[in-house]
C-alpha cells in the first residue's frame, strides 16, 4: 500500500508538455492528486476498522496503477529527449521515498523499545533491515505463518508495498531503455504481454500460494503495468464517452472499497475492479466533471501529503494497539487519524519537500547523508534481531530461550516412530504447538520424568484417521494427549470410544488464551502482577464449555478454570513472570506454573481431580 508518487518532476505545476512526443508529455494533473486522496482515505479507514470500507485495502492497487503511470511517463519523456539516466532516475526515487521513510522508522524506534515485548521487538528489528533494503515484502512472506506477530501490531507492515514498487523501479526502467534502443514499436505489446503473464500467475497463485501471491512483485506487476500501459498509449482525445467512462472508473473504485471484504481472495480477478477503475480515471478524466471533482482543493491537499499520511498511519495505529488491553474503538481511531494527518503535514512540509530541492540539498550532501542513516538503521535493526528483542529491557521474561518460540519448539526432539522398550509407561502427545505446550508442562511438573514421551505433529485430532506409524504408537501408549485449541466434538467422541476399546487413557486439553494483547501488560508494576487478569473472550469460553461437555469426565484439562477466575485469566506467575509472551503459548514460567496447577505436587495424571 504505497503512495510513492512523482510530483518531483512537476513541482512548478506547469501545464505545457515537455519536448518529445505529445502522447508522452509530462504535465501536472491535479486530478491525480485527488485520486490519491480517494485511495489513501479508505486505506486508513479500513485499517481503523471503521465501516463501510471493508475493501479499503484496494487503495494499494490504486497507488500501484498511479505509480506505474507516472514512472513510465517520466521515463518515456526523458528517453524521447535523449537524456534518460538510470542514476538520475534512482536519485529521484531516493529523494522521493527515503527521507520520510527513514524519519518514520527513526521516530518509531523509541516507541517500539518501550512498548514491545522481546519477540515483537525482534520482528520489528527484522522489519527495519528489510524495509531499508526494499525487501519487507519478502520478509513478510518468509515470516508469515503460525508464529507470526499479528499484523495490526506491526508498525512497518505497510512498507511491503514500497518494496514492491522499488523492485519495479529497478527492473522496469531498464526494460524501457532496451525497448527504446532496439524495439520502440514493441513497447505496448511487451507491456501487455508481461501484464497478462503476471495476471495469469496471480490467478494461479491466488489458490495455490495466497501469501506469495499477495506480497511478491511477479503477481502484483500487472497492476503497475496497467499504469505503465496508460502512459505508453497516451491520453485519448476527448469525446462524448470520456465523461461517462471517467465517472464509471470512479464508481468502480467506490464499489471496490465497500463491496469487497477481508475474506475476498486478493489479488485475484476481483483486483480488476479497482485497477480497471483507476485506468479509466487516468485515461478519460481530463476535461471532465470527474477531473473537476477530483481537483477540489481539499482532495488535492490530501493527495499532496498522501505518501507521508500512508507512512505515518500504520505505526500510529500499531502503537495505539500495543498499549491497549482491548482493540481500540472507532472514536479512538478517529483521533489517531487526526494525529496521522498532523504528522503527515509536518513531514511533507519539512522533510519531503526540502529533500526534493536539489538547490537546498545537493547530491554531494544528500546521498552520503542518506547512506549513513540507512547504515545506522540497518545496524540497529540487526542488533534487535541478534539480541532477540533485547529481553534485558523487561524483567518479566528471561534472557535465554525460555520465553516463547524456541522453548516451545524444543519438544520436537521427542519425535519418534516407536516407544523405547524399558518397562516405563508410554505417553503419546499429538498435535501442534498446543501439544508442545502440554508436553512442556508435563516435563516441568516432573510427570514425564519416569515415563516415555513421544511427540507427533503429523497426526490429526481424529485418531481413527491416523497413519500406520501413529496407529502403532497408539497401540503401545498408556496415555494419549490431545491438546488443541479447537477439537471437533466428533473427534473427541470417536477418540474416547477408541480409548475405551484399546485400553489407553485419553486426555483432552482445552483452549487457552491470555487476552487480546500481552504487550499492554509490559509495564505492570511487580507488586500488581499476581492479581492481574486478562478478560476471556466469550467465544473462548463457549469453545471451552463445548469441548468439556464432549469429553468423558475425568479426561479433560480445563485451562480456563485452572488458570482463570471469574474476572479473567492470570497473566503472571507468583514471581511476576509472564505466563505467555504471545497470548497463546506458554513461556517456561507459564509451563512451570500451569504444570504445577494441572499435574499437582506430587504430579498425577492430568484430568483426574484431586481427591476430596
Amino acid at each position: 500500500m504505497t503512495l510513492a508518487h512523482d510530483r518531483d518532476i512537476a513541482l512548478d505545476k506547469v501545464s505545457a508538455p515537455v519536448a518529445g512526443p505529445k502522447r508522452h508529455a509530462v504535465t501536472y494533473r491535479a486530478e491525480i492528486d485527488g485520486l490519491r486522496a480517494f485511495a489513501v482515505l479508505p486505506v486508513l479507514l479500513f485499517h481503523a476498522g471503521i465501516p463501510p470500507f471493508s475493501g479499503g485495502y484496494v487503495g494499494v492497487d490504486v497507488f500501484f496503477v498511479i505509480s506505474g503511470y507516472l514512472i513510465t511517463r517520466i521515463c518515456l519523456a526523458d528517453l524521447s529527449r535523449g537524456r534518460f539516466s538510470l542514476a538520475t532516475f534512482f536519485g529521484r526515487r531516493v529523494r522521493r521515498i527515503m527521507p520520510a521513510l527513514f524519519l518514520v522508522i527513526a521516530v518509531s524506534l523509541p516507541f517500539a523499545w518501550w512498548l514491545m515485548l522481546p519477540d515483537a521487538l525482534e520482528n520489528f528489528g527484522q522489519s527495519i533491515v528489510a524495509t531499508v533494503l526494499s525487501a519487507n515484502n519478502i520478509l513478510l512472506l518468509l515470516t508469515t505463518g503460525y508464529w507470526d506477530l499479528a499484523a495490526e501490531f506491526k508498525p512497518l507492515l505497510h512498507t511491503w508495498s514500497l518494496a514492491v514498487e522499488e523492485q519495479y523501479y529497478i527492473l522496469f526502467p531498464a526494460l524501457l531503455m532496451a525497448l527504446h534502443a532496439f524495439a520502440r514499436r514493441a513497447l505496448v505489446p511487451v507491456i501487455v504481454g508481461i501484464g497478462l503473464a503476471s495476471f495469469a500467475l496471480c490467478l494461479v497463485w491466488a489458490g495455490a500460494y495466497p501469501t506469495a501471491n499477495f506480497y511478491l512483485l511477479p503477481t502484483r506487476a500487472f497492476e503497475l503495468l496497467a499504469g505503465s500501459l496508460c502512459a505508453a498509449v497516451g491520453l485519448p482525445r476527448e469525446s462524448r464517452a470520456s465523461g461517462p467512462l471517467a465517472a464509471l472508473g470512479l464508481a468502480m473504485l467506490a464499489a471496490s472499497t465497500m463491496a469487497l471484504t477481508g475474506d475476498t481472495p486478493f489479488p485475484s480477478a476481483w483486483t480488476l475492479l479497482p485497477v480497471g477503475g483507476t485506468v479509466l480515471v487516468v485515461l478519460f478524466a481530463p476535461g471532465t466533471a470527474t477531473a473537476r471533482f477530483l481537483s477540489f482543493a481539499p482532495f488535492v491537499g490530501i493527495g499532496l501529503i498522501s505518501y507521508s499520511l500512508y507512512l505515518w498511519h500504520q505505526p500510529v495505529f500499531a502503537f495505539a494497539r500495543l498499549v491497549s488491553v482491548e482493540e481500540p474503538g472507532p472514536p479512538v481511531f478517529v483521533g489517531l487519524i487526526a494525529v496521522s494527518f498532523a504528522l503527515s503535514f509536518l513531514s511533507w512540509r519539512f522533510v519531503e519537500t526540502p529533500a526534493r530541492d536539489r538547490t537546498r540539498l545537493p547530491g554531494r550532501v544528500f546521498f552520503p547523508m542518506m547512506a549513513l542513516v540507512a547504515i545506522a538503521l540497518i545496524a540497529i535493526g540487526a542488533a534487535l534481531h541478534l539480541t532477540r528483542g533485547a529481553p534485558s529491557r523487561v524483567d518479566m521474561v528471561t534472557n535465554g530461550e525460555d520465553s516463547h518460540i524456541l522453548y516451545n519448539e524444543r519438544i520436537r526432539r521427542f519425535t519418534a516412530d516407536a516407544f523405547p522398550q524399558n518397562g516405563q509407561e508410554n505417553v503419546l502427545v499429538i498435535g501442534n504447538s498446543f501439544a508442545r505446550d502440554a508436553a512442556n508442562m508435563g516435563l516441568e511438573a516432573g510427570y514425564l520424568a519416569n515415563r516415555n514421551l513421544v511427540y507427533r505433529a503429523d497426526a490429526g485430532a481424529c485418531l481413527a484417521q491416523m497413519g500406520e506409524i501413529v496407529r502403532a504408537l497408539v497401540a503401545q501408549a498408556d496415555e494419549v494427549w490431545l491438546p488443541s485449541g479447537n477439537l471437533p466434538d466428533r473427534c473427541i467422541e470417536s477418540d474416547a470410544a477408541l480409548a475405551a476399546s484399546l485400553g489407553f487413557d485419553l486426555v483432552v486439553f482445552g483452549p487457552k488464551a491470555f487476552g487480546h494483547n500481552v504487550n499492554a501488560y509490559m509495564h505492570t508494576p511487580h507488586e500488581a502482577r499476581a492479581d492481574t487478569r486478562a478478560r476471556l473472550a466469550p467465544e473462548m469460553i463457549a469453545q471451552n464449555v463445548r469441548m468439556r461437555a464432549a469429553t468423558p469426565e475425568g479426561h479433560y484439562v480445563d485451562f480456563l478454570a485452572t488458570l482463570g477466575e471469574s474476572d479473567g485469566i492470570r497473566m503472571f506467575d507468583d514471581a511476576g513472570m509472564l505466563l505467555s509472551q504471545d497470548g497463546v503459548h506458554f513461556t517456561k514460567a507459564g509451563a512451570v506454573f500451569a504444570g504445577k496447577a494441572v499435574f499437582g505436587d506430587p504430579p498425577r495424571r492430568p484430568g483426574i481431580p484431586d481427591e476430596g
